[in-house]
């Protein structure tokens, strides 16, 4: 459903997020990643997101990379 979600407006950072966290519990954490780099890069203020994806990297077992302060 968050794949047809996405398909019919790829600009809601939400259907990306619970995509990303779909592809977690599947164990597709490095799709799960991109998912959530995409809901970031749509809102970048959504601190969820930023701490779902936290989460995916340290399952990795990598640190995320803080983005830069501008």
């Amino acid at each position: 459903d968050c794949s047809k979600a996405i398909e019919l407006d790829s600009g809601l950072a939400i259907a990306w997020r619970n995509r990303g966290l779909a592809y977690l519990f599947k164990g597709e954490d490095d799709q799960a990643i991109k998912d959530y780099s995409k809901a970031i890069e749509l809102d970048l203020d959504d601190a969820d997101v930023w701490n779902d994806r936290g989460d995916a990297y340290t399952k990795l077992g990598n640190e995320a990379k803080p983005r830069p302060i501008i």
